[in-house]
């Protein structure tokens, strides 16, 4: 099995990065209610009687702080670009720690077999449960995983938009 493959320790970092998603999920509605309120802003100058050089001064400045949201929206989208690049390290960890828990299981399927016929074979049953559960639990955190890499992806997309 990979070597230094912890469940926990994985489960714990995607624990992290979900919290860190709900954290980036509140940024961006601000961000989003940012921008929308400035825009508002833009168009209601626009249709505004006021001097051109007033409205121009104001315009600039509402430019200015919808630059900042942008700028804002692409820090808090490369902080979610290097937590989605941390989830594809724990799944591919997860995905080598499957398959080589797959093939031990194999082998100890072989090596129980050969063992059954010589009357010995149940003593092998614990190490195939453990085995069993390992698995069970590898499988499920690719799972919680996946479904982190998504739920990061949508906000990362929505940053995009921003």
């Amino acid at each position: 099995m990979a070597e230094n493959f912890s469940i926990e320790h994985s489960r714990t970092k995607i624990t992290e990065v979900k919290k860190t998603i709900e954290d980036k999920k509140q940024k961006l509605d601000e961000l989003k209610q940012q921008k929308k309120s400035l825009m508002d802003a833009g168009l209601a100058l626009d249709s505004s009687n006021l001097d051109s050089a007033v409205q121009a001064t104001l315009m600039e400045s509402i430019n200015d702080s919808l630059r900042d949201v942008e700028n804002k929206a692409y820090d808090v989208s490369k902080d979610a670009n290097q937590n989605l690049q941390s989830l594809e390290q724990i799944r591919q960890n997860v995905d080598d720690e499957i398959t080589d828990s797959q093939k031990a299981k194999k082998k100890l399927d072989q090596t129980r077999k050969l063992l059954d016929t010589l009357g010995v074979g149940k003593s092998l049953e614990k190490g195939v449960n453990k085995l069993d559960d390992h698995l069970q639990e590898a499988t499920g955190l690719k799972g919680e995983v996946i479904s982190a890499m998504q739920d990061l992806e949508k906000v990362y997309r929505q940053l995009d938009q921003i």
